[in-house]
């Protein structure tokens, strides 16, 4: 996985990596059989029907068209060469598409007889019996288990089952009990085992629309968000908040679950803090909170997001010490890690410390070029740092990246303003205007009463 994020995903791939003395798939079943649509991939730096010992990356498939397979792009991700096994045969595959959002690619396999999976009917029931077909060790495997729920995310949907699934099933097929496809098996979370997640199919519709060629053979990033996304997307809620109430219920000894809880408390957190007329945060929301995202690092200390989280938390409380030891602590797990770079920054800004604030945000934008909120945020921070021209020239890049976000031209009026700039400061008011005018007449207000 992405180093930014730690969730004990367990991305369903064969081991780390396996050998070529590995046993072929065993014998599948009747014609009818969901498995006949189901293989064994494998994903190497060199030809493994070469002499020699091979090192290779192992997973499961299905074929959706006629010489088409679709598997998880973290299956073959990294790798130069693929192949496809079926029943103690062989065919050389070509990568033909990659979609590394949704963890989805597809591999072109001239001459393969198996057929194509047929599609169920959309959409899935809640409920419905559904089995997981794959290649877990290297060996045809089917298990039964139940449509548990229906998440979305951007651009798709997440089914969650009940059908166990182990290392080397991802890319297999999720189908109903009639054998028809509804999704590629994924992940599962390593402590709870019964939660299982496929991306459905019906993603692959847009990925066969995907011209072939060099862009398409780039390196996916698996999912490395997964709870989060889920937590913040609008139509999840609040079913995924009562889910995760169960969830660690049933499993109070992982940390993934306690994360998942604090996710979806600490957005519905937010969510009331925002909403008009509430001056004050709920207490008692926030101290359940903070208490899930502590319990997930307790039970998993290099779990650098929920470090990340709980800073997130405990600044919305104006615990500036504790989030800065927090954020700091989900650093230096992971240097990289973006988000917690910029919540560094926030937190050392809204504790009047802008310079460190500063650096912070400025590290976060190395990651994340193009994003606006960031040099939006660098843009104040230097301006209360006594650099308000580098602030303004920051807030002018924000706006150049969004353009319809009327606080960063409430910034940008205010600081052409405190520099002199009327001719500049007229003119961020008038886009302000535009945009919305009740806040352009708040700021002029403002600046009229200074």
């Amino acid at each position: 996985m992405g180093r930014r994020l730690q969730l004990a995903l367990v991305l369903l791939l064969g081991g780390a990596f396996a050998s070529a003395q590995q046993a072929t798939p065993a014998h599948v079943a009747a014609p009818a059989s969901p498995l006949n649509s189901v293989v064994l991939v494998r994903a190497a730096q060199g030809d493994i029907t070469l002499p020699g010992e091979h090192r290779f990356a192992q997973g499961s498939g299905v074929v959706i068209a006629p010489g088409l397979v679709a598997t998880n792009a973290h299956v073959v991700q990294g790798q130069r060469t693929y192949t496809v096994l079926h029943e103690g045969r062989s065919w050389p595959a070509v990568l033909r598409a990659v979609d590394g959002g949704r963890d989805l690619c597809l591999l072109s396999v001239p001459g393969l007889p198996l057929p194509p999976a047929p599609a169920a009917p959309a959409p899935p029931e809640v409920g419905q019996a559904v089995q997981a077909v794959g290649f877990p060790a290297g060996r045809s495997t089917l298990t039964r288990g139940v449509l548990k729920a229906v998440w979305r995310f951007p651009g798709g949907v997440l089914l969650q089952s009940d059908a166990r699934t182990t290392p080397g099933s991802s890319g297999g097929g999720l189908f109903d009990d009639a054998g028809r496809l509804l999704g590629l098996t994924t992940f599962v979370f390593e402590q709870s085992p019964a939660i299982n997640f496929a991306v459905s199919a019906g993603a692959l519709a847009a990925l066969l629309e995907r011209p072939s060629g060099e862009d398409a053979a780039r390196a996916a990033d698996p999912f490395p968000e997964l709870v989060q996304t889920i937590a913040d997307h609008p139509e999840n809620q609040p079913a995924w908040e009562v889910f995760t109430a169960e969830w660690t219920t049933r499993n109070p000894a992982d940390p993934d679950a306690w994360y998942a809880r604090g996710s979806a408390l600490h957005l519905k957190l937010k969510q009331a803090a925002a909403a008009p007329g509430v001056r004050e945060l709920d207490e008692a929301l926030w101290t359940e909170t903070v208490a899930a995202f502590r319990k997930a690092t307790e039970l998993r200390p290099a779990m650098a997001q929920a470090w990340n989280n709980l800073g997130a938390a405990l600044e919305l409380n104006n615990r500036f010490p504790e989030s800065e030891a927090a954020l700091r602590t989900a650093l230096k797990l992971a240097p990289d890690y973006a988000l917690a770079w910029s919540n560094l920054g926030h937190t050392l800004f809204n504790a009047r410390r802008p310079r460190e604030a500063a650096v912070a945000l400025r590290t976060a934008l190395a990651y994340r070029p193009l994003d606006g909120d960031l040099w939006g945020n660098l843009g104040l921070a230097e301006a209360q740092a006594g650099a308000p021209r580098e602030g303004l020239a920051h807030l002018e890049k924000a706006t150049g990246l969004l353009p319809n976000h009327a606080e960063l031209w409430a910034e940008v009026v205010r600081l052409r303003t405190r520099l002199g700039d009327r001719r500049g400061a007229a003119e961020a008011i008038a886009r302000l205007r535009d945009l919305q005018p009740h806040r352009a007449d708040e700021v002029a207000k403002e600046l009229a009463g200074k």
